[in-house]
């Protein structure tokens, strides 16, 4: 970094792992559903499927962070959320940066792209910025603020409980296993990517 600027993929890099800490809490979320055996686990909503038909959109939660959680007499909202994530206060605020300083790239160069291309580009900047900005208000007021994960069918209700031999033709896809690409190392041979290629996530081979 020279004059207070620094690389692009110094500056993305936290950002991914964010975004890679909620996807994999989302997955162990989808997991954890799948085998409860209890009443908030997958076998219990397919048998209420078969006596009440559930819609097959129904949304089932998982986990719930919210305000009537308490510590020592304290509302603590969402905040075991966050400590769930390993993320704290001072993660977040250096996100913040990082996050304003990767929209402000974004839009602000190559004004002569395709409209369309930096249109679909500039939205799925603005999700993404909007979802860092409001876990931040969150961290600072978690007392004001809940976290729910939820799942839904991946197709229908009536191909998860057996009933339907085959998922209809506009389901979404099989989830595919992670890592995606394994790192190097004695244990899984020579692969021809690692993981991460950022500086922070190299691993050294012994």
């Amino acid at each position: 970094a020279k004059e207070g600027k620094m690389h692009v993929s110094d500056v993305v890099h936290p950002i991914l792992l964010f975004v890679e800490r909620l996807i994999q809490y989302l997955i162990e979320s989808k997991d954890k559903f799948a085998k409860n055996p209890g009443k908030n686990g997958a076998q219990t909503a397919i048998r209420e499927w078969k006596q009440f038909r559930t819609p097959d959109k129904h949304e089932f939660e998982v986990e719930f962070y919210g305000p009537m959680g308490k510590k020592v007499g304290t509302p603590e909202g969402c905040q075991p959320f966050f400590k769930l994530l390993e993320i704290n206060l001072l993660d977040i605020e250096r996100l913040e940066l990082f996050t304003a300083a990767f929209e402000k790239y974004v839009k602000g160069s190559d004004a002569s792209s395709d409209f369309s291309a930096v249109q679909s580009q500039s939205s799925e900047i603005d999700r993404l910025v909007e979802l860092i900005f409001t876990f931040a208000r969150a961290i600072k007021n978690s007392e004001h603020y809940m976290v729910s994960s939820v799942v839904t069918a991946n197709g229908t209700l009536a191909f998860a409980s057996g009933e339907a031999e085959h998922p209809p033709p506009h389901s979404g896809s099989k989830p595919k296993a992670i890592p995606l690409i394994f790192p190097n190392n004695n244990n899984t041979g020579n692969h021809t990517l690692p993981v991460c290629r950022h500086k922070a996530c190299k691993r050294v081979r012994h």
